[in-house]
């Protein structure tokens, strides 16, 4: 029994404000939770207090049931039933208003009540320990209305709230991975709120009744009492009224102040709800950052797989188990420069079973296989293609034999040989050799394969530093910062990305591969450019063909970020090549050096394949202020914008802004932001993130290992590098523009070179805004190295934050103002004559570094980079500056070029030298023609800058400037530059404008349309063009009207595609008309214009083909040869008989000869020696290789043929009469079994007899008006003289009488006669030469297409290369020829050396002898140098 206290019942009419218009669930079980706790007693029971209910009537107030004293145990029953149901679990969830978490504990504390209570109904056990609440809150003392305090509210809620915990946990540690998903999160909640509980408790001031527990007064009548008092009269009446009202106000206060309490209770605990959400998610924020860090740091170092103990014993892919992962990051051995094509199609072969295997691998989920095939492929180069230890015959095996053990399996021994020379390399690393002829050598080796530029840029450059010096390493290490901003752990949070369909890539891909330039440096793994080329051809029906479509799907998975974090870290390594920019004055300081890294090639063809994928969005993203990127002659544009912007706004400003390093410097992290924000582009992240995460290893060229790896910025060399760099300061730059566009000004960009235009006060402040944005993205703007170009009307306020562009003496005194525009330079006249002055002494200069190299010993090679590397370097400068500024610089380069060639000939081409003025004049005109019209190609650059040059820029530039609109008025193609309509005409390019469409622009163009007009006129000059009014077409696009300009000729009106070949085909067909009838006119009597003469009439598609051909050594490889064969083809001085001029020549024929000055007796007279006789056997044995090569057989000399036309009595006779070679003069050199052409039939024999004509009166005539007479007819001849010599036979030996054809002329006209090819003096060859040529070139091309397998497609283009192949084989053949007759019969002349000269010729004659050898005993191919890229070295 309870032991309880007397006391007076409460009052409970200060419930009803709270038991009405309650809104949410919480608050119902609150307000339930405030009644049972005025209903509640306290007492002790079993030695414990306890909340308990003393009687029916106060459950039944607690309920809110009418007439408490007279509730029925029914009513109650009914009642408590309704407030479990609405207070049950089920009704909490999903409520538009969530129940915190102390309103749930009131909750379950009332339905805790409400079982006890209905436990009562049916016992009636009222006011026993059967009566108690279990775990209510106790108030400070025992009774009938004690109220619980605050700190055992806390503490009752604290200890369900800790009783709940730990049935989370119990519920983890039962189901463990099995468990709900976010059980974790909830008891991460769980554990935050009750350590916040335990807070709040701590900071209670102790025991104190609360408004909350809904106590009323402790005197007054209870709501219950059968018998209340009566009312009093009079003053007890008015005291009585008035202590009711006096307590009516106290219950509203004391319900105002509850309310408040509550409000503030509420809103205390929403702030502390609050807190802990921005704790928890600060919390998952900063576990997340950790993680993502982590894994950044995975991805930057990543772990390598596991490295077996021991090596596999089984012959398989196993035997990559035990190699360190070390190995494949750099390869120490040397590559072959090239493959030939047997060896292409085995590298093929090899690819499609690597990738074959690791895809299979891949599908099957095995992690090991796919390791070891990657391993191997990363090991390729080192294992597969290594240079082989020996050259020499014994070395031609060795590439071969690799393939052959790889096709069979045997990877152990494909090891074993690896490890065998990986210890034989040098432990200590070994400088390359550097020395000048090593250079020269090797710059030679890169102009026989066309690299021309390279080779330049060797002779040219200062060196490569010593990467051991500690000073080096440590430029090159403060060329390498680290890591600014954390990359991405992994794209997992990143929506999906577009994945590369396999068409797609494998076009791509293609691209990619053919685009990767030959010649081109290898990276660490040793894999050249060369190497994979061979996937971009067509192996149609071999299983070859499948390496490209492979290639393309490990593309496209490589670029989709699929790959092991541990391959894309092997992968991004990269060579690091310190050049020397400028050697310093004092020897003992360490030059300054600038990094170059060399990627490696599989890297460089994924990236522009994924460059390939997105090029046209790139571009429209760009521009149209990003120009140097994908903007195809966006320089051009502009140059041409920047000056025209001036001329039309001259009180505006523009600054050329210096970033300094920002390739290295530019944030990773940004560069995946901004793609991944752009919708168009943002399936580039994958690739970027793939290449861009690891810290990739850098390796000097000896295999040490730099101080600091690539962490940040971009890779050099690599296809993305541009794009992905420019990319970051995109925003900025858009957002300058964007800001000075408002104001009449533009932003654009050349890569990092930016440039700003408008209102100086614009300018300065998008400048500012320019550099902070960028500064964002880790680039640093160096506002001392900028530079400002104004306006003729402009003025810069003092605080300008840009210099003025200046040109300086050496002293520090200022030439003039300006700055360079995508290198060309703006500004007034004196800065544009010392900028072009600087430009044209670093030119001259150059030349001559190079030549002075190169022309001690390799003059050939010189003349080729000349022609195609060093002449054209003005060309970009005769585009684009105005042509008066061009002129000084023009000439100064055409005066280097003409040294040049002058050097490279051996000759004195000026009008002092032995051409005189005239002869002089010409042979330059000459030189400036194209070889299609029988010239050099070295066209000059003072003629085209003042006239082609400079229109044909514009018209390529013009259109691209302002929007163009198509027949509707839609605009297709946006402006470059739009605000510049007003000057060049809004619409002026507009379809069915073109009669209209430079008008605006040649009114309102100022200086730029000026010369322009100038330009015009002395190309419609030189191309001798009669300009009409532009009603009906014309055949040359120089006769329209200069407001056509653009048209090009034909009978349609429509825009040339090329200007610039389009005039100059028109301009050089007309100086090649009148430059042919000058010379056709020249004075005979002159020897020398004689020459110019002959040589100008003699010159056909074989003549000239030495000034275009590959500059081989295999085609000449020494300088006297070059120099006699070009005198020759050129119709200049000998040379090599320079000194004897006017000797007289030992000979047995009669009269006096004496020696003229292009050696011309040399070839005519009979002398001794066999000079020419190695020059026909070197033509005809050259011939006879390509026919064999080529599927023709050829026989050389078939005497055995010949025989067998006699019969035996007339053979006997002649035998008899004629002992010594009965039958000369009767063999043909060659007999051919040629297949037919396209009519078809059997195959058919020819037989083909090879002259070289000399240089006499009876064969160049001074009356010669036909191209190549002479040596046509001298062909004409051959078949003619042929019949008659076997007629003669006949008749002398087989009795056959006059009229009457004998059996040796039958035999003879049965195989269709001889057909003679011939040779001449000037390197001329007759029209049946090129026939056989083609007839080879044609079977050449279906047997290598039916050999290899390659596209019916390909059939025609391998035609055409075989035709110039073998045109080319011939050709240089009689050039060598040519001049090895003048060089070695020059020592016939009295007083010349012979000494040398006669080793020489027994040296040539060792030579023919051993081709002659070479050529018996080749059968189906002949391996020689002629034909490079098929067979050769490493073949067999």
């Amino acid at each position: 029994m309870a032991e309880t206290t007397a006391v007076q019942w409460p009052d409970w009419t200060f419930l009803a404000p709270h038991m009405s218009g309650e809104r949410t669930l919480g608050e119902y079980a609150a307000q339930m939770s405030l009644r049972l706790e005025c209903a509640l007693a306290q007492g002790r029971f079993d030695n414990a207090t306890r909340r308990y209910f003393p009687r029916l009537s106060r459950a039944a107030v607690a309920l809110d049931i009418p007439n408490p004293n007279g509730a029925t145990a029914g009513a109650v029953k009914k009642r408590l039933l309704r407030v479990c149901q609405r207070l049950h679990e089920d009704k909490r969830a999903n409520l538009a208003v969530p129940m915190s978490k102390f309103e749930i504990w009131q909750a379950d504390t009332v339905v805790r009540a409400m079982g006890v209570l209905k436990d009562l109904l049916d016992s009636g056990a009222w006011g026993t320990a059967a009566s108690c609440v279990p775990d209510w809150p106790l108030g400070p003392q025992d009774g009938d209305t004690a109220g619980s305090t605050q700190r055992s509210r806390l503490s009752a809620h604290l200890k369900w709230a800790e009783t709940k915990l730990s049935s989370l946990r119990a519920e983890r540690q039962q189901y463990g991975r099995g468990a709900r998903a976010n059980l974790a999160a909830e008891i991460a909640e769980w554990e935050q709120y009750v350590a916040d509980e335990h807070e709040a408790q701590a900071q209670q001031p102790g025991p104190s009744r609360s408004n909350w527990n809904g106590a009323g007064p402790s005197n007054g009548a209870a709501s219950g009492d059968r018998n209340p008092p009566r009312h009093r009269s009079g003053g007890d009446s008015e005291d009585a009224r008035r202590r009711a009202e006096q307590e009516a106000e106290e219950r509203a206060e004391r319900q105002r102040q509850r309310r408040e309490a509550a409000r503030a209770a509420a809103e205390a605990a929403a702030r502390r709800a609050q807190r802990r959400a921005e704790e928890q998610e600060r919390a998952r924020a900063a576990a997340a950052d950790e993680a993502n860090a982590a894994a950044a740091r995975d991805r930057a170092n990543p772990g390598m797989p596991p490295v077996a103990p021991a090596r596999a014993l089984s012959n398989g892919i196993e035997q990559m188990d035990h190699i360190p992962w070390e190995r494949t990051l750099f390869n120490p051995f040397g590559t072959p420069e090239e493959l030939p094509i047997d060896l292409e199609v085995e590298f093929c072969r090899a690819a499609r079973t690597v990738i074959r295997g690791f895809l299979d691998a891949q599908a099957a989920g095995d992690e090991t296989t796919q390791v070891r095939w990657l391993k191997f492929w990363r090991l390729f180069g080192q294992i597969m293609l290594r240079n082989p230890p020996r050259g020499g015959r014994r070395g031609y095996n060795v590439l071969p034999a690799r393939f052959a053990a790889f096709s069979r399996g045997d990877f152990r021994v494909l090891v074993d040989w690896w490890e065998f020379d990986r210890a034989k390399l040098p432990t200590s690393p070994r400088q390359a050799d550097r020395s000048r002829d090593k250079l020269v050598d090797k710059a030679v080796r890169y102009a026989e394969r066309f690299c021309f530029s390279k080779a330049v840029r060797l002779l040219t450059s200062n060196g490569v530093a010593d990467s051991t010096d500690p000073r080096i390493q440590a430029q090159m290490d403060a060329k390498f910062p680290d890591r600014k901003s954390p990359m991405p752990g992994s794209l997992d949070n990143f929506a999906p990305f577009q994945p590369y369909t396999s068409i797609e890539m494998e076009h791509y891909t293609a691209a990619a591969v053919k685009s990767q330039p030959r010649g081109a440096g290898s990276g660490p793994d040793g894999m050249r450019p060369e190497y994979f080329h061979a996937l971009s051809r067509k192996w149609q029906g071999y299983p070859e063909s499948e390496a490209a479509e492979l290639f393309s799907r490990f593309v496209g998975i490589y670029a989709a970020n699929s790959l092991p974090p541990w391959y894309y870290y092997i992968a991004t390594a990269s060579l690091l090549i310190p050049i020397i920019k400028e050697q310093p004055a004092n020897p003992a300081q360490a030059p300054d050096a600038r990094p170059v890294q060399m990627g490696n090639v599989e890297l460089r063809i994924v990236g522009r394949a994924v460059s390939n994928a997105h090029e046209e969005r790139l571009r429209s993203w760009f521009e149209p202020q990003q120009l140097g990127t994908t903007t195809k002659g966006g320089l051009e544009c502009l140059v041409h914008m920047t000056r025209m912007h001036l001329e039309a706004n001259p009180t505006h400003v523009i600054v050329k802004l210096d970033i300094r390093n920002m390739f290295n410097e530019i944030k990773r992290a940004e560069i995946i932001r901004i793609f991944e924000s752009q919708p168009e582009l943002r399936d580039m992240v994958p690739y970027l993130f793939a290449v861009h995460s690891p810290a990739s290893p850098v390796f000097y060229a000896d295999g040490t290992r730099a101080g600091k790896p690539c962490g940040e910025g971009t890779r050099q060399g690599s296809a993305e590098a541009g794009t992905a760099a420019c990319a970051a300061i995109q925003p900025a730059l858009r957002a300058a523009d964007t800001e000075l566009k408002a104001r009449g000004g533009f932003a654009r960009a050349d890569f990092d070179d930016t440039y700003l235009g408008g209102p100086p006060a614009d300018v300065a402040a998008a400048l500012d805004r320019f550099d902070a944005a960028i500064a964002l993205v880790g680039a640093e703007l160096q506002r001392a190295k900028s530079a400002a170009r104004c306006g003729a009307a402009c003025e810069l306020p003092a605080d300008f934050p840009v210099p003025l562009g200046v040109a300086k003496r050496p002293d520090g005194t200022i030439i003039g103002f300006g700055i360079k525009v995508a290198g060309i330079p703006l500004g007034d006249a004196a800065f544009m004559g010392a900028a072009l002055d600087t430009k044209a002494t670093k030119l001259e200069a150059k030349f001559t570094q190079v030549a002075n190299q190169l022309a001690p010993r390799n003059q050939f090679q010189l003349w080729a980079v000349l022609r195609c590397c060093l002449r054209p370097t003005g060309d970009y400068f005769a585009r684009l500056l105005f042509p008066d500024d061009a002129a000084p610089l023009m000439h100064r380069i055409d005066a280097a070029v003409r040294q040049v060639k002058e050097l490279s000939f051996s000759q004195d081409l000026s009008a002092d030298g032995p051409l005189g003025e005239l002869g002089a004049e010409l042979h330059d005109r000459q030189s400036q023609l194209p070889k299609r019209g029988h010239g050099l190609g070295l066209r000059s650059l003072y003629k085209k800058s003042q006239s082609v040059d400079f229109v044909a820029a514009l018209l390529d530039t013009l259109p691209r400037l302002v929007d163009r609109s198509s027949d509707g008025g839609e605009v297709t193609e946006q402006g470059l530059a739009n605000w510049l309509a007003p000057v060049i005409g809004a619409g002026a390019f507009d379809q069915g404008n073109e009669k209209r469409r430079l008008a605006v622009f040649l009114q309102n163009g100022g200086e730029t349309a000026a010369h322009f007009r100038a330009c015009w006129g002395t190309a419609v000059l030189r191309a001798g063009a009669v300009p009409h009014d532009g009603a009906q077409p014309t055949d040359n696009p120089l006769e329209w009207p200069i407001e056509m300009a653009g048209l090009d000729a034909g009978p349609q009106f429509r825009l040339m595609k090329k200007p610039q070949r389009a005039l100059t085909l028109a301009c050089e067909a007309h100086e090649y008309t009148v430059l042919d009838a000058e010379f056709r006119a020249l004075d005979q009597t002159n020897a020398v214009l004689a020459e110019l003469r002959s040589q100008w009439l003699n010159h056909d598609r074989f003549s000239l083909l030495w000034s275009c051909c590959l500059p081989s050594r295999a085609y000449c490889n020494d300088n006297p040869t070059f120099q006699e064969g070009v005198a020759a083809s050129l119709g200049l001085p000998s040379p090599v008989c320079r000194p004897y001029v006017g000797l007289p020549i030992q000979t047995a024929a009669r009269g006096t000869h004496r020696l003229d000055a292009y050696g011309k007796k040399l070839g005519a007279l009979p002398l001794p020696g066999a000079a020419r006789d190695y020059r026909h056997d070197e033509l005809v044995y050259a011939a006879a290789a390509d026919l064999q090569y080529n599927g023709v057989p050829a026989v050389v000399e078939p005497r055995n043929l010949v025989n067998a036309w006699m019969t035996p009595a007339g053979h006997a006779a002649m035998s008899q009469a004629e002992a010594q070679r009965p039958l000369q003069g009767c063999i043909p050199d060659l007999l051919t079994t040629e297949e037919p052409g396209e009519g078809g039939g059997a195959p058919v024999r020819r037989l083909y007899d090879l002259k070289v004509i000399n240089h006499c009166p009876s064969r160049y005539g001074p009356n010669q008006t036909d191209r190549c007479g002479p040596v046509e007819k001298r062909a004409a001849a051959i078949p003619t003289e042929y019949v008659n010599k076997l007629r003669n036979k006949d008749r002398a030996y087989h009795n056959t009488a006059p009229g009457e054809q004998g059996p040796m002329e039958a035999a003879l006209q049965s195989l269709g006669g001889c057909t003679g090819l011939v040779g001449g003096f000037y390197g001329e060859m007759s029209k049946s030469v090129d026939q056989l040529a083609k007839t080879a070139a044609r079977q050449g091309a279906e047997r290598q297409a039916a050999k290899w397998a390659l596209d019916n497609t390909a059939i025609s283009y391998l035609r055409s290369v075989l035709t110039n192949k073998i045109r080319t084989n011939w050709a240089m053949a009689l050039f060598r020829g040519n001049a090895q007759v003048k060089i070695s019969n020059v020592r016939w002349v009295r007083g010349a050396s012979g000494g040398a000269n006669a080793g020489d010729g027994a040296d040539r004659d060792g030579r023919w002898r051993q081709k002659r050898e070479q050529y018996r005993y080749a059968q189906d191919e002949y391996r020689g140098p002629q034909m490079g890229g098929f067979g050769g070295r490493h073949c067999k």
